[in-house]
């Protein structure tokens, strides 16, 4: 088995395109001859030593990167002849193959064309006994039936999930939750998560809002009873990360905010017949200390990037405000407790 062509290397230069990865040179036609001569393994079972009954010539007509931001993938095209003992030319094919460039390394490029590579050669052993030409050389040759072919992958270019992390990685998640606070009722929490995770930290900026689901009634100072609870923070959070696995983390870290919190209250001026309704606004700076359990998923196929879900759980603290109206400090926070849905993208590697 031969593998040549006029692209028996493809060199990768980030400074010619688009695709972040750093330069590196791939011997396609050497990972061409190892595809086929894998595939012919499998499609010859038990071929014994001595002169072959066939030979295969593999030209790698051509190999490039296509797509774009988000999906980039190696394709390779290959022109195989099959011949027999004497030479002649038993039957040629034009087989193409896709692999996915997974993740922001060199490493990353060659295993795409190695992946492209086999998808091509599984192709060719999927077509090979379709053609009467091998059909009639079986015949004539006496080597025996066909061999049934592997099934087809669900995937090209796909040959085995690829599950480990890159180092840094940066993600975006949505969260929904609840908040605890000086009120007796559960307080729905919405927020929002942009950062970057590495192996051992995190850093991230969240914003969260809650309001009261329904009205307190909570005393909030001299003849004032709380109707209406809300708030809402920005700031920045970081902390340690553990690793369990590919797939699963562990982390706990501290945030630091600025909060601004509405109380409104129905209030008394001393007599019951004189009430009135009291809307006041108040802010300050915030901090938390927190922990969470994150799953991520496998690299999707349309794109480099992980579905990602996580469950976590701060603890508030500098959230009691002074609400003068009112006559009273109100606690506007307690506990957060969300539940977060996003995605993850393998950051830029440097060139």
């Amino acid at each position: 088995m031969d593998a040549t062509g006029p692209t028996a290397r493809y060199v990768h230069d980030p400074q010619a395109g688009f695709m972040p990865n750093p330069a590196v040179t791939v011997d396609v036609a050497g990972q061409a001859r190892a595809a086929y001569l894998a595939r012919a393994a499998t499609m010859f079972p038990g071929a014994g030593q001595g002169e072959p009954a066939l030979q295969l010539e593999i030209r790698v007509a051509a190999a490039d990167v296509d797509g774009g931001p988000g999906r980039w993938r190696a394709v390779v095209r290959h022109e195989v002849v099959a011949r027999g003992r004497d030479g002649a030319e038993i039957a040629r094919w034009a087989t193409v193959g896709e692999g996915d460039v997974v993740g922001f390394e060199a490493e990353a490029v060659t295993a795409a064309f190695a992946r492209a590579a086999r998808s091509a050669a599984r192709e060719l052993e999927q077509r090979f006994d379709a053609s009467p030409d091998v059909a009639r050389w079986r015949t004539s040759s006496g080597y025996g039936p066909p061999i049934a072919a592997a099934p087809p992958e669900a995937a090209p270019g796909h040959d085995a999930e690829p599950t480990a992390r890159p180092p840094w990685s940066g993600y975006v998640d949505g969260a929904l939750g609840f908040a605890t606070s000086q009120t007796p009722s559960r307080n729905v929490d919405f927020g929002l998560r942009a950062g970057a995770t590495h192996r051992f930290v995190y850093l991230q900026l969240a914003v969260d809002r809650w309001a009261s689901a329904e009205s307190p009634g909570d005393f909030a100072g001299p003849f004032a009873y709380l109707t209406r609870l809300s708030a809402w923070m920005v700031g920045a959070e970081a902390g340690l990360v553990h690793r369990l696995d590919s797939r699963l983390e562990v982390r706990g870290g501290v945030g630091a905010y600025w909060l601004e919190a509405s109380a409104a209250a129905t209030r008394s001026a001393g007599a019951y017949y004189d009430l009135r309704d009291v809307t006041v606004d108040r802010g300050g700076v915030a901090g938390s200390v927190g922990m969470g359990l994150y799953y991520v998923t496998p690299p999707q196929r349309s794109m480099n990037a992980r579905g990602r879900i996580g469950v976590d759980a701060r603890r508030l603290f500098g959230t009691t405000l002074t609400f003068e109206p009112l006559g009273g400090d109100i606690t506007v926070g307690r506990w957060l407790a969300t539940v977060a849905i996003g995605l993850e993208f393998p950051a830029v590697a440097k060139r």
